[in-house]
C-alpha cells in the first residue's frame, strides 16, 4: 500500500504490495472503498498520529500472508462517501519497501552550537514520536486567555514546528551525508528558549541540560490546552485541597512501616496531583515525556509518613559519586547505583521538622516512583557550582551506562505504575568533553534507527562509535537517553 507521511498523519495513496480481504464502512455507506488522501487513523487498533514514521510504516510491513487491520477516515477529494473505515488486507509483498531509509545528518555549528546540536540529535534520534506530534501544533482561542498569552502560545507553536522540521531534516530521507542548517530554527526559538540567540547575534557556549528543559517546555506549552498556563477556576482548586486534605488524613492512619496501609492513600494523592498537573496537558505527549515521583516524609515519633508530595518530571536528575580521595585505580560507579542514590532513603536536612508534631530528630524522606514515561531522559548531575556561580567543579567519575536499565526496583507500586513496563533500552547519549557545562563541546552518541548501529555526531560530522569514544563516554557522559522496551514490558504506560 503507498501511503504519504507528513507531520505525524498518514494519508492513503493506492494499495500496492497488499491483497484487500475485506472493507467495512462503520456508518452504513455502500462506496466504502478509501480515497487517495484519507487519513489512516489506526493500525490494528493502535492509533498512529505522532508515531514516527519508522514505527507506523513498519506497521504496516510484516511477514508474507500476515493480515493487518486499518482504519480510515475520509479527507481526501476522492469519490469516498463515509466518515470512518475499517480495512482488512493481507500483505502480498513483503520485500516491497514501505518506509524511507532512515538517515543520519550532522548539523552547522556556526558559533558554539554544539549543546543544541547533539541535543537535538539524540532526540530526534531517541524519540522521533515527540518531533512527530510537535508538528501538529496548532493553537485555538481559548476564552479569559489574554492577547500577550496567546502570542507566547503561538512562538511555543512555531518552537514546535521548526523542531519538527529540524528533526526530519536529519532523521528521514533517500541519502545520508548531508548537513542540515540551523539558522532558521535558531531564529524561530530564539525568543521562547531563551539560551539560544537569534542567527545575527554571536551565541556562546551553553548548558544541554538548561537547553533540553526549555526546549521542551516550549514544546510542551505549544500542545497543550491552554498554552501551558495551567488554568483552574477557583472551585475546581478548592476541592482538589479538600480532596488532598481527606487523603493526607487517610495517610496518616496507617502504620509507615507497612506499605500495604498506606499505599491506597499514597495512590489516592498522587492521581489527583497528576490528574491536575496533567489536566491541560496533550494525552500522546504526557504520555511520551512526563512521568511523576514523590517525595514522602516520615516521622519515626508519630510512626507514620505524615506527607507524599507528588511531582511530575520530564527528565529525571541523578548525582554522581565523587570518586574517592587519594584513590589511584579508575573508579567505576554503574547509572543504577546514581539514579539508587536519587531514590534511597535518607535523613531529612537537620532544619526539616515534621509537620505534624514539629519533631525534628531523625525525620526521613523517601523518593519512589509512581508514573514513568515512554521517553526517559536521564541527567548526570556532573557539575557543582560555587558561591560566585561562575566557578564550575566537574566530577569525573566513570560511569557505566548498560544497554538495558531496569527501574522496577523504584517503582512504589499501586494500581497505576503495576501497569506499566521498568525495563528501557539505551537509544542516545550526550557527552560533553570539557570543565563547565559552558564550554568545552558536546558530541551525541546516537543509535541508527535501522541497523542498530552507535554513531558519534559532532556537528557536521558523522563516523562509526569506536571504543575510544566509548571510553571517553564513561567520565564525560552527561545525558543519556532510554525508550521503553515495549518486547519485555510488553505493557502500556498510563
Amino acid at each position: 500500500m503507498y501511503v504519504n507521511y507528513e507531520r505525524g498523519e498518514i494519508s492513503f495513496s493506492g494499495f500496492v504490495g497488499h491483497d484487500l480481504l475485506s472493507v467495512e464502512g462503520k456508518d452504513g455507506a455502500a462506496n466504502v472503498e478509501p480515497s487517495k488522501g484519507d487519513k489512516l487513523v489506526r493500525i490494528d487498533g493502535e492509533e498512529v498520529l505522532g508515531l514516527s514514521e519508522q514505527t507506523s510504516l513498519g506497521l504496516l510491513g510484516g511477514a508474507e500472508d500476515s493480515v493487518v487491520r486499518l482504519e480510515f477516515t475520509h479527507a481526501g477529494p476522492g469519490a469516498a462517501k463515509y466518515q470512518t473505515v475499517e480495512v482488512c488486507m493481507k500483505r502480498s509483498c513483503p520485500d516491497r519497501p514501505l518506509a524511507r531509509e532512515a538517515r543520519l545528518a550532522g548539523l552547522k555549528n556556526p558559533s558554539n552550537c554544539c549543546f543544541m546540536n547533539a541535543t537535538i540529535q539524540c532526540c530526534a534520534h531517541s524519540y522521533p514520536d515527540i518531533h512527530n506530534i510537535a508538528g501538529t501544533a496548532s493553537p485555538r482561542p481559548v476564552p479569559n486567555l489574554s492577547r500577550t498569552d496567546m502570542n507566547i502560545w503561538r512562538q511555543d507553536a512555531e518552537v514546535a514546528t521548526a523542531y519538527h522540521d529540524l528533526c526530519s531534516a536529519i532523521t528521514v530521507g533517500t541519502s545520508g551525508g548531508e548537513v542540515a542548517d540551523t539558522t532558521e530554527f535558531r531564529k524561530i526559538v530564539a525568543p521562547r528558549v531563551e539560551i539560544v540567540v537569534p542567527p545575527h547575534e554571536y551565541q556562546v557556549q551553553e548548558d544541554a541540560h538548561q537547553f533540553l528543559v526549555q526546549l521542551w517546555g516550549s514544546i510542551d506549552n505549544a500542545m497543550s490546552k491552554d498554552g501551558g498556563r495551567g488554568f483552574m477556576d477557583q472551585n475546581a482548586r478548592k476541592e482538589l485541597e479538600a480532596n488532598e486534605t481527606s487523603a493526607r488524613k487517610q495517610l496518616h492512619r496507617a502504620d509507615m512501616t507497612q506499605p500495604d496501609e498506606y499505599a491506597t492513600a499514597v495512590e489516592l494523592m498522587a492521581t489527583l496531583r497528576w490528574d491536575s498537573d496533567c489536566q491541560q496537558k496533550d494525552r500522546k505527549l504526557q504520555q511520551l515525556m512526563w512521568g511523576q515521583y514523590a517525595k514522602g516524609i516520615g516521622c519515626p515519633k508519630c510512626v507514620m509518613w505524615v506527607d507524599v508530595k507528588p511531582e511530575v518530571y520530564n527528565v529525571l536528575e541523578v548525582p554522581v559519586p565523587e570518586k574517592p580521595k587519594g584513590a589511584r585505580s579508575k573508579s567505576i560507579t554503574t547509572l543504577e547505583e546514581c539514579v539508587t542514590m536519587f531514590f534511597d532513603q535518607e535523613k531529612a536536612d537537620k532544619g526539616t521538622k515534621c509537620p505534624r508534631c514539629t519533631y525534628h530528630k531523625g525525620v526521613e524522606q523517601k523518593y519512589v516512583l509512581l508514573r514513568l514515561p515512554e521517553c526517559l531522559a536521564i541527567v548526570l548531575k556532573r557539575y557543582t557550582y560555587k558561591a560566585d556561580y561562575h566557578t564550575v567543579a566537574k566530577n569525573n567519575s566513570c560511569v557505566r551506562v548498560p544497554e538495558v536499565l531496569d527501574m522496577s526496583e523504584h517503582v512504589f507500586h499501586t494500581n497505576s505504575t503495576n501497569q506499566q513496563g521498568s525495563l528501557y533500552n539505551l537509544t542516545g547519549k550526550v557527552v560533553h568533553l570539557g570543565v563547565s557545562p559552558r564550554s568545552g563541546h558536546y558530541v551525541a552518541h546516537v543509535k541508527h534507527n535501522k541497523t542498530g548501529k552507535w554513531h558519534i555526531i559532532s556537528d557536521e560530522q558523522v563516523s562509526v562509535l569506536t571504543a575510544r569514544d566509548e571510553d571517553e563516554a564513561a567520565t564525560n557522559a552527561y545525558m543519556v537517553f532510554y525508550r521503553r522496551d515495549r518486547t519485555q514490558n510488553n505493557r502500556t504506560p498510563q
